[in-house]
């Protein structure tokens, strides 16, 4: 084995290593977070309607961020489109999304 040859295999050993870790943390992430895609949450300062739930990782374990359209006090949309992100550890607020049934 070359030099070349063990650092590509290497190199491909620590991609797959990092893409299970991913897979872990977006798994760890969608079973343990508190809202859905839907729900309309508030931090201190911002509302959004959630479309989109990604993952951060700020300590031992990842956290859900959510993702989605700036809302004003009336719950309804900004004109603008405005998007935002809010961290699950930052809500202060939760307006359950309403059945469609």
């Amino acid at each position: 084995m070359t030099k070349s040859e063990y650092q590509k295999r290497l190199t491909a050993i620590k991609k797959k290593c990092q893409d299970k870790e991913k897979n872990l943390k977006i798994e760890y992430v969608m079973s343990n977070r508190k809202y859905n895609i839907g729900d309309i949450i508030a931090d201190i300062a911002r509302i959004i309607k959630i479309d989109n739930i990604g993952v951060v990782t700020i300590s031992e374990y990842p956290g859900a961020v959510y993702s989605g359209v700036r809302m004003k006090k009336n719950l309804q949309p900004f004109k603008s489109g405005e998007r935002l992100s809010i961290w699950e550890t930052c809500v202060e607020r939760h307006f359950p999304a309403k059945d469609k049934t």
